[in-house]
């Protein structure tokens, strides 16, 4: 009886299969994401605070990512609580190691901020908010640039090739300090990139790269237009003092309103907080 033997092309194509496979499993990606859930603000002294659950991690990719994304992996999570000071600057410190389901966050709110009264002017709308429009690091939270060592040329091609989420690119132009010139190349080199798509691909380009280029068209400054600029305010223009009153109109007349926020922070007056 003769041996049956199994062509080679048999092995050759299984092995193949189980390489693909296996780079197809694939782990995560470089590049870490953020994602945030923030509470109500209490007026706390002289201080506007809220609580933030925070999470930095690593998105899995290839087959992993199936059927609903699959689990992350974690290189950072918390609560911090954020306070805003009566200066209009940030900082903060971490009341958990670990996150709490979002819907637990009321409940440690009071816990954690009892028995100071929620501030009408904060809502989770506009804490949410604030903390989008700022960078991680402007707020004293774990960056997720922490976690990444690269380049600045890796990160500028990042930049373009849209890596990570918002903040992660966020990040990247606060930690470049992009000159002008630096924040135009980069603007060009983006839409060389998006006229080269086509279709859907093109499509989801533009729409992902907006809230960046919009941070990069901020960078843009001349002379005539400075850098957008955040002006501090106490509880609504109709009770600004005159300094604030100055302030806030060269700013907006030097830049048409373009790159101008208007903050409203716990300001001291004479007599005490208003």
């Amino acid at each position: 009886m003769k041996e049956q033997k199994v062509p080679v092309t048999v092995f050759a194509l299984f092995f193949l299969f189980v390489c693909v496979t296996s780079a197809a499993a694939g782990g995560s990606v470089e590049e870490v994401h953020t994602s945030f859930k923030a509470g109500r603000g209490y007026r706390v002294g002289e201080q506007i605070c809220f609580l933030l659950n925070y999470h930095l991690y690593r998105p899995k990719t290839g087959i992993s990512r199936f059927p609903d994304g699959g689990i992350p992996v974690t290189v950072d999570q918390g609560v911090f609580e954020i306070r805003l000071n009566p200066t209009g600057e940030f900082d903060s410190r971490r009341i958990a190691e670990n996150r709490v389901p979002d819907s637990e966050l009321y409940s440690l709110e009071q816990k954690v901020f009892a028995p100071y009264e929620k501030d009408e002017g904060y809502d989770m709308n506009r804490t949410n908010q604030l903390v989008r429009d700022l960078s991680p690091a402007l707020l004293g939270l774990p960056s997720p640039l922490d976690y990444c060592e690269k380049s600045r040329k890796e990160y500028v091609r990042d930049l373009v090739a849209l890596k990570g989420d918002f903040f992660y690119r966020k990040e990247i132009i606060r930690y470049l300090k992009l000159s002008p010139g630096e924040a135009e190349e980069i603007l060009r080199a983006m839409e060389e990139r998006e006229e080269k798509l086509e279709g859907y691909e093109q499509m989801e380009y533009r729409f992902i790269s907006e809230d960046t280029k919009t941070e990069l068209r901020a960078l843009l400054k001349t002379t005539l237009f400075p850098i957008s600029c955040v002006v501090k305010i106490s509880r609504g223009p109709q009770l600004l003092l005159p300094q604030e009153f100055a302030g806030a109109t060269k700013s907006f007349l030097l830049d048409y309103g373009k790159n101008t926020t208007f903050l409203e922070v716990p300001i001291i007056k004479q007599g005490g907080l208003k």
